[in-house]
């Protein structure tokens, strides 16, 4: 009665994905990285470095399901929080966003068990990693299962926040508690006496503007925490600014840059896609963190989203930071999962990464009840 088969031919794809969308009333995407029509772009590019496929659940030779991928080489690495051990090459296959395209009224979870049956049995590749998965997905469920396959995820911060936006920014403020409210507040306050004029919310939504707007978060990337843990890398490459084009074209790009005396001091790179608005990626310049430039940013983002365009929710993304739970009124569990059959090669490895999260979790809390974690933090993102 079930079918399923991966494809790897573009036009394959292609089609499979418009015959699917064709049966779904709602698309499904909550972000625009979960969109099928981001797929497609993807799927379009001449030179993409990670190969797009997709394993597609056929019942009764129609399509009900699609699982759209990336089939890539990857890098297991075994890690104690911010430190770094053994790595492990091995193939990954990536799901596109954060969900599998369902038909409408099909059953999710048979359709999940017929697509890892299928991966387990063709030894597709050693390893399935999805970014974020909500708890209650069917995904989640198998995954999290007793099912032959064992995962490594965090034990803690499993966790999306988002803000759902209210009718005016005033009445989204009056929803915070007082001192939260008073916080914040006397943040951006502060940051204004102290730049007065001399600081500037921009905002990037144009093809033009992509390669100014990636020039910029490359010189603050290369100053940002972030680099001097995951190493630095070249943010404004020719195909990072082609990509932020399309996205523009497409009228979903919508990025933000603080200024202050004419220099970048903090981004927020996202998209609004459908009545979300993403939170891909933030960054600032270590140089001005007794201002809080992220903070500023944030209040000032959110307020610019109210006047203009407002979307119906901002989404923060995955795991927990104190900036999201000021600005986010809302919440659900979600897990980062890599999941590897119990007869693939990666099943030990996993295991040993399991034991180091819990290690690590009861070392956290013991640098908390110690209050020395701040410190230890700071100590490990300065080498």
């Amino acid at each position: 009665m079930y079918q399923v088969e991966l494809i790897t031919s573009k036009e394959k794809i292609e089609k499979a994905i418009e015959q699917l969308l064709s049966s779904i009333a709602c698309h499904q995407a909550t972000t625009l990285s979960n969109s099928p029509q981001q797929f497609l772009i993807n799927l379009k590019k001449p030179h993409n470095e990670r190969p797009l496929c997709a394993v597609i659940v056929k019942k009764n030779n129609i399509i009900i399901c699609i699982a759209p991928c990336f089939l890539t080489k990857s890098i297991f690495q075994l890690s104690l929080g911010l430190l770094k051990f053994f790595k492990f090459k091995h193939t990954q296959l990536k799901l596109f966003g954060s969900e599998l395209l369902y038909a409408d009224n099909c059953d999710e979870n048979e359709c999940v068990k017929m697509l890892f049956n299928f991966l387990q049995e063709k030894k597709i590749a050693d390893s399935f990693y999805v970014e974020t998965v909500a708890e209650s997905s069917a995904l989640a469920t198998f995954l999290l299962g007793d099912n032959g396959w064992t995962n490594s995820h965090a034990s803690e911060n499993n966790i999306i926040r988002q803000l759902i936006l209210p009718e005016t920014h005033e009445e989204y403020l009056s929803a915070m508690k007082r001192k939260v409210r008073y916080n914040i507040k006397r943040t951006v306050k502060q940051f204004e006496d102290t730049y007065n004029e001399n600081y500037k919310l921009i905002e990037y939504s144009s093809s033009d503007s992509a390669k100014d707007l990636l020039d910029k978060v490359n010189f603050l990337y290369s100053k940002s925490w972030q680099s001097n843990i995951r190493g630095s890398s070249k943010r404004n490459t020719i195909q990072s600014i082609e990509h932020r084009q399309e996205q523009a074209q497409q009228g979903w790009l919508r990025c933000f840059v603080l200024e202050c005396n004419n220099k970048p001091i903090a981004f927020v790179l996202g998209t609004q896609h459908e009545g979300v608005y993403d939170y891909e990626e933030t960054g600032y310049d270590p140089e001005f963190s007794s201002h809080s430039p992220g903070n500023v940013l944030t209040y000032k983002l959110i307020e610019k989203l109210f006047n203009h365009n407002p979307p119906k929710l901002v989404d923060f993304g995955y795991g927990e930071n104190v900036y999201k739970k000021v600005f986010g009124n809302h919440s659900y569990t979600a897990f980062n999962i890599l999941a590897s059959h119990k007869t693939s090669k990666l099943h030990l490895l996993i295991q040993i990464q399991k034991l180091l999260n819990k290690a690590y979790s009861q070392i956290k809390s013991i640098l908390i009840r110690l209050n020395i974690d701040a410190y230890v933090r700071k100590l490990l993102k300065r080498k």
